[in-house]
């Protein structure tokens, strides 16, 4: 162990010799280390802020959307029909029987009204298990329960940033909202606004039976000044299956019975495991390309490192004579010039490793965008950059050793 530490500290005095030509080597290291964790925790990040909005879907969902092939030139007719019909819906329990919760979804978009106060909202008329299959938690109150569907109660849960935006100061649970003339009686609030939406910022689910009841089969809407008139049974399915295995069959399933039934495909059909598995694969090759690219900085660092020990090499080359005249043998030379190279990549590796972990936490700082730091990525670079000192030193090592005494000393 005193051998260790008393050839790296020959390593740094001979360094030392040389502070400004050390510290400029040095400084390929540090970028490329920095660049590396810098790289992948940016990488990492945006993965992690792509698998999060995923999984808000629900891994073991099966979503089915509607969607309107109408072209522009038809957007002139009363009322548009398509996508998901209650014959779907019917053949798809039966088919896929081993669901856990299904949920299906009307959509509606206007002003929702408390006294003077009106806030554009999106009304989402649903079945119970929504907040099963879109693991929605209450801040508040109570969710809809199947006997409000059965009753057609007028009863409607908030998200609760509609919540803070009605009622800042009254407690929303005995307060009675307005929509298309209709009054709902809020029973419960959110924690936080469905994402899994992407809809507008406010959020209220009423019972779809009790949708039907008070604003009819035909859904009118007004977005943007335009208005629209749809037949549309759902716009949403959402299937819950009870594991990930069963998520495979049930979608062949759906997949035939939504063909079948729909010779124009006016629909969509979402699984959000085989999208977050999608994202794995394109998060493990977003990670090689930007390793490699920041990989680049430290092949740069290293070569830096070789040139300046082949440099050093021939100032010292009197030096390295001496040494083998008076008894040192050619793997003391070589051991002399690997630990400084050694110690220039670790110095550099330790600097280069603080800018790492301080970069990323400036981005998201200043920009607010999501980086992932991992210890993974901070050893691996800091691994890197010490076998960088031994793979890019050990050649102006080996041709140090390989000097003659005679011949470095004829100068002498």
């Amino acid at each position: 162990m005193n051998k260790i530490f008393s050839i790296l500290n020959f390593a740094l005095q001979s360094l030392a010799l040389h502070k400004l030509r050390s510290s400029l080597t040095v400084l390929g290291i540090v970028f490329g280390v920095a660049s590396v964790i810098t790289m992948l925790a940016v990488g990492e990040g945006a993965s992690k802020a792509a698998q999060d909005s995923i999984r808000k879907l629900g891994s073991t969902n099966i979503i089915v959307t509607s969607i309107n092939k109408q072209e522009e030139d038809e957007q002139e007719q009363r009322v548009r029909s398509y996508g998901v019909t209650y014959e779907d819906i019917s053949r798809i329990k039966t088919a896929v029987s081993n669901y856990t919760n299904i949920s299906r979804q009307r959509i509606y978009e206007g002003e929702i009204q408390y006294y003077s106060n009106e806030t554009e909202t999106t009304v989402i008329a649903c079945d119970s298990d929504i907040f099963k299959v879109n693991s929605i938690s209450l801040k508040k109150g109570r969710k809809l329960c199947d006997l409000d569907l059965r009753n057609k109660n007028n009863v409607c849960v908030i998200d609760g940033s509609l919540s803070n935006e009605l009622f800042p100061y009254q407690d929303p649970l005995k307060q009675k909202i307005s929509f298309r003339g209709s009054y709902y009686q809020v029973v419960g609030v959110t924690k936080t606004a469905d994402m899994s939406q992407n809809f507008s910022d406010f959020t209220v689910y009423i019972p779809f039976t009790t949708a039907l009841s008070n604003h009819g089969e035909i859904i009118f809407n007004q977005v943007n000044g335009a208005y629209s008139f749809e037949k549309v049974d759902a716009h949403k399915l959402i299937i819950k299956l009870p594991d990930t295995a069963a998520v495979y069959s049930a979608y062949q399933k759906v997949q035939r019975i939504m063909k079948h039934g729909h010779p124009v495909q006016d629909y969509e059909i979402q699984v959000p495991i085989k999208l977050l598995e999608q994202a794995a694969e394109t998060k493990r090759m977003f990670s090689i390309l930007l390793g490699s690219i920041a990989g680049i900085s430290l092949l740069v660092g290293g070569i830096g490192i070789m040139n300046i020990m082949l440099a050093t090499v021939s100032e010292r080359t009197k030096e390295i004579g001496l040494r083998r005249a008076l008894g040192a043998k050619r793997k003391d030379i070589i051991i002399q010039f690997i630990s400084e190279a050694i110690v220039l990549s670790l110095i550099g590796g330790l600097v280069g490793v603080f800018l790492g972990i301080l970069v990323p936490i400036l981005i998201t700082t200043f920009t607010g965008i999501e980086t992932q730091l991992s210890m993974f990525s901070i050893a691996l670079a800091f691994l890197i950059s010490g076998l960088t000192g031994v793979i890019f030193g050990s050649y102006p090592a080996i041709k140090s050793a390989s000097l003659s005494p005679i011949e470095a000393l004829r100068d002498v």
